[in-house]
């Protein structure tokens, strides 16, 4: 015989309709020695151990379903993030690549221009011992081979300047003898 469906413990209670009937689930399991083996991970409802085979993941089909379309649009917003995370990496790699790119142009304007200082004061060297050749003994410069220190010196100094810049200022500051090429 089957026993009346007591409802008059649960009567001035604050229990939902959902929760008797969760209650009333609980003391049947409990009554008729049924165990839970699990919860479905959709719904959070219990699953009981069948009598025979393996225990369901699932409360039922829906469950299954809607938890797998969950999952699809997990596995679709975690690969669009990826995505997304990729290209502020790709960005911030592209800023700091024209971070580095601007600094080095930077150094190398400031090599360049320590370049020409370098250049200019070896320019004003060599012009220095030319004129000290030519006050002092301007037969070298009459007499120079052309492959001797003289024309070396004349042709760096014509390198690092404007072509004849020795030759005008040797004629500037005197020389009127013939230059050696």
């Amino acid at each position: 015989m089957e026993q009346p469906k007591d409802y008059r413990k649960y009567i001035g209670t604050r229990m939902s309709p959902a929760d008797i009937r969760r209650a009333r689930a609980r003391e049947a399991d409990e009554r008729y020695g049924r165990v839970i083996d699990g919860v479905c991970p959709n719904c959070g409802k219990p699953i009981r151990k069948p009598k025979a085979g393996p225990t369901r993941r699932f409360c039922n089909d829906s469950c299954k379903s809607s938890y797998r379309q969950k999952r699809q649009r997990m596995r679709r917003a975690l690969e669009q993030d990826h995505s997304v995370e990729a290209a502020r990496d790709f960005k911030r790699q592209s800023e700091d690549y024209l971070e580095r790119a601007k600094r080095l142009n930077g150094q190398v304007r400031q090599l360049r221009g320590e370049r020409r200082k370098i250049q200019e004061q070896i320019r004003i060297t060599l012009m220095t011992q030319l004129l000290f050749i030519q006050r002092s003994k301007p037969e070298l410069i009459e007499q120079a081979p052309r492959d001797g220190y003289v024309v070396h010196l004349i042709r760096d100094i014509d390198s690092m300047g404007t072509a004849g810049d020795a030759e005008r200022m040797l004629r500037h500051q005197g020389y009127t003898g013939a230059m050696p090429r």
